[in-house]
């Protein structure tokens, strides 16, 4: 069995990546690769925690499940996890396939960089059933994902950080023009 690696920077923060990594309904909308959606069975993010997750085709057509012809499910467990810096996964795939029988470890290592977050996958013991260049796609695919789902949350902070901020200016405008600003209690 291989070891595949890839690597990216995220434009966010290790603890903001890490409770991506940690959530499991962030895990839904970043984790699948383009193409797929997700459906999580079990998800307990804490060290000996389980897992059980299954990745479904968008599209039939394209299909070429390791469970079935239309989804790919996996369950394991968290064999480490450390805050904002590292998570190891023991994973197995649900497959009567004997080319993606065994278990595979991924290590995520979440390194600080200026800009961001390096994300390095680590796994060892890939099946010999997933190519190096299909693996190499879906973990790329997951972290544009992932760049996109953090890259939501910024653009949607920002702008409402702006919009704050003009509101605030103008109150205060009113005030200085003698006006009475209200407050609105919530």
């Amino acid at each position: 069995m291989r070891t595949d690696t890839y690597a990216q920077l995220i434009t966010a923060s290790p603890g903001a990546v890490f409770r991506a990594f940690t959530n499991p309904e962030a895990i839904c909308r970043w984790r699948p690769p383009k193409g797929m959606s997700c459906h999580i069975y079990q998800f307990e993010a804490a060290p000996g925690g389980r897992f059980r997750i299954a990745y479904r085709y968008d599209d039939a057509a394209d299909a070429h499940g390791k469970t079935s012809e239309h989804e790919d499910v996996f369950h394991g467990h968290f064999a480490t996890i450390e805050p904002d810096k590292r998570i190891v996964e023991v994973v197995a795939f649900e497959s009567d396939d004997p080319g993606f029988a065994g278990e595979m470890t991924i290590t995520t290592t979440l390194e600080p960089k200026t800009g961001g977050t390096l994300v390095t996958f680590v796994c060892e013991n890939v099946p010999p059933g997933i190519s190096a260049e299909d693996h190499e796609a879906g973990m790329r695919s997951s972290l544009e994902n992932l760049q996109e789902y953090r890259g939501y949350k910024s653009q949607f902070l920002t702008r409402a950080m702006a919009f704050c901020h003009f509101c605030f200016t103008a109150a205060a405008l009113l005030r200085s023009s003698g006006a009475k600003v209200f407050r609105m209690r919530y």
